[in-house]
């Protein structure tokens, strides 16, 4: 019986890993959790880090498709010291290739076709020097890796003077996890056999809908 779940669970985790696109992503915290609290104190750490090496520092999480990257930064992203500790939120679903503009547009909260100069502008009124969190969720740009010219880009239009900001990029990718993070990259592991029990409960037996790890 348990070798029969292991397979189904690996099954699942594996077509996940193999889907080259997926629906948009928002900041709202999954109403259930299983596992993950040594991931989020981890990730919950690093954004409270008082230890600054760079005005906005950037820590990436990293894993296959399926393993709950997204639901760990939803949960981090909704935690409430890290609410109070950030002056300004940020959540973006990349979602795909990296598009400097996409990105821009919706951190400024708007669908414009301002020159990218304008939308800086805009964007350092909006956070009006406070620290801010920014989530980049789900970055790939192909078997190539990311693109260091778009990235360099993107660094340029984001506001880099307040001290403590923080950015948080998930991605299936090592390479794109190593390039962009500041900090070593924060590795996803699998579930062990209890949560994954737990999991497999939750999803066959619980009525009504819930979004897990």
């Amino acid at each position: 019986m348990v070798e029969i779940f292991s397979i189904c669970f690996y099954l699942h985790i594996k077509s996940a890993s193999l889907t080259p696109v997926r629906e948009q992503t928002t900041s709202s915290e999954p109403e259930v959790i299983v596992g993950r609290e040594s991931d989020k104190k981890a990730v919950k750490t690093f954004m409270m880090n008082s230890n600054y090496e760079h005005n906005v520092s950037i820590i990436s999480v990293v894993g296959i498709g399926g393993l709950g990257k997204t639901t760990l930064a939803q949960h981090v992203y909704n935690d409430e010291q890290i609410k109070a500790h950030f002056g300004v939120r940020l959540w973006i679903s990349v979602s795909g290739s990296l598009d400097v503009r996409k990105i821009i547009k919706g951190a400024v909260g708007r669908d414009s076709d301002d020159q990218l100069e304008s939308l800086k502008k805009e964007l350092e009124g909006k956070i009006e020097k406070k620290k801010y969190l920014l989530v980049l969720d789900d970055v790939w740009d192909g078997e190539e890796g990311l693109d260091g010219e778009k990235w360099d880009r993107l660094k340029e239009l984001l506001p880099r003077d307040v001290v403590g900001s923080k950015i948080v990029v998930t991605t299936r990718s090592h390479l794109i996890a190593k390039f962009t993070s500041t900090i070593k990259p924060h590795v996803l592991e699998g579930l062990s056999v209890d949560e994954s029990w737990d999991l497999f409960r939750r999803k066959a037996f619980l009525k009504g809908k819930s979004r897990v790890l």
